[in-house]
């Protein structure tokens, strides 16, 4: 069960706090040029709406670190 846990949790892990910190600007600045293009998408595929909910929510935490 251990070993489960553990694969679970570093799949779960993509990114490093380093990582984020080095490339948190660019993917504001990518959201900004596209967040046209998400509202429509979450307009045309309801069913995804969630994944992309979690990626704004992803989104606004690492603005409110910059």
């Amino acid at each position: 069960m251990e070993a489960k846990q553990f694969i679970r949790s570093q799949r779960h892990c993509n990114y490093s706090n380093f990582w984020v910190g080095l490339y948190g600007q660019m993917w504001i600045a990518a959201l900004e040029a596209c967040s046209d293009w998400v509202k429509n998408l979450m307009i045309i595929r309801p069913n995804k709406r969630t994944f992309f909910q979690r990626g704004l929510r992803a989104m606004a935490l690492i603005q409110a670190d910059f």
